[in-house]
């Protein structure tokens, strides 16, 4: 094993993650609490600059970065400018009241871009004349065709991508209710047999509970960490709702074409039935280990117990598959579970011949 791939894996690139951040935060800490002459004023700007620039970017490189959304970075700087209360003397840091105003207004604005472009996917596209819902196959999940349908009249980006993955977050946990599953031969339910429902309940009520006890405690420390813990609780509370209805709405699909498999809001694939090279029970171990798992998709839901999978498919071609936020990973097999093994197996067989 090279030195490279020893950095690359998780526990050393999390060490070094620790390890930077420690030095940073000790550092700074020493040149304010070991000589008691106060700091000079460009000392100040060096541990600011540290605290909101250094430490941002170094999570965003080695944490952040391809695993998700680029907005934990404002995060970051608030946590950083906490620590900074801390580790600065209260009067030299009288001179920066103004920069919890500027993060809290940077934040606001990301805010108000969010949402206009929420409008203007609404009003522009989806509301448009040739609305959504005149798409010729009702039975695609609507997440597949929300995006295409999207990308036929805006250039995929990065930005778009994130944007439209909180869309449909927002779409599947209030506005989905209402909205009837598509039924019929070719659509497969991958849900209904698994305490998938049940867990994301049991964790949604985990973390409600939590969040009444926990913020009344940081409150008493810190009235913005505790309102900023608050908000990352309800938005993981909205995240769950949202999976668990795009999971019941949007069952797998096979038509004449493509076999789709979207996975709730957080992953999705569509596989050209002319790209799949074999399709066979799946033999291997009861749970595949990571190394097993790296190029392949996973057609299924969490469960209490994790079962195995009961198909596999081998691709002649590495398949692209979307994940939350716009990243992509790219497969060269997928193992799937569904409520109705048998039903697919001879369907999926009929349509391969």
């Amino acid at each position: 094993m090279t030195i490279k791939t020893i950095l690359n894996t998780k526990p050393m690139r999390m060490f070094l993650y620790l390890f930077i951040i420690t030095v940073v935060l000790l550092s700074n800490y020493f040149v304010y609490h070991i000589e008691k002459m106060p700091a000079p004023r460009y000392m100040v700007f060096a541990s600011l600059f540290d605290l909101l620039v250094v430490i941002p970017l170094v999570t965003y490189f080695m944490i952040i970065r391809k695993k998700y959304s680029w907005k934990l970075v404002v995060l970051a700087v608030f946590a950083g400018y906490f620590a900074g209360t801390y580790i600065i003397p209260a009067e030299q840091m009288e001179s920066f009241t103004a920069i919890p105003k500027v993060l809290i207004a940077f934040e606001l604005l990301l805010i108000a871009v969010e949402l206009y472009f929420l409008y203007f996917i609404l009003k522009s596209v989806l509301l448009g004349p040739r609305s959504l819902k005149s798409h010729h196959d009702k039975n695609i999940p609507f997440a597949v065709r929300a995006r295409r349908h999207v990308y036929s009249r805006l250039t995929p980006s990065p930005v778009s991508e994130i944007y439209m993955s909180e869309w449909m977050l927002f779409y599947f946990a209030f506005f989905s209710w209402r909205k009837k599953r598509a039924d019929g031969s070719n659509i497969f339910t991958y849900h209904e047999k698994t305490g998938f429902t049940a867990l994301n309940i049991m964790l949604i009520h985990a973390i409600a509970l939590e969040t009444i006890g926990f913020h009344y405690l940081l409150h008493q420390w810190n009235v913005y960490a505790a309102y900023i813990i608050l908000a990352l609780n309800m938005y993981t509370i909205l995240f769950l709702v949202s999976h668990i209805q795009a999971v019941r709405k949007q069952p797998f699909v096979l038509n004449d074409k493509e076999l789709i498999l979207q996975v709730g809001i957080t992953k999705g694939i569509v596989v050209p039935l002319e790209n799949i090279q074999e399709f066979t029970k799946y033999d291997g171990p009861e749970q595949p280990g990571a190394k097993e798992l790296k190029d392949t998709f996973e057609a299924f839901v969490a469960d209490f117990v994790q079962e195995k999978p009961q198909f596999e498919i081998k691709l002649k071609e590495p398949q692209e598959y979307t994940l939350l936020y716009g990243f992509r990973r790219k497969a060269s097999r997928i193992l799937i579970r569904v409520d109705h093994p048998s039903s697919f197996d001879s369907i999926m067989r009929e349509s391969l011949t």
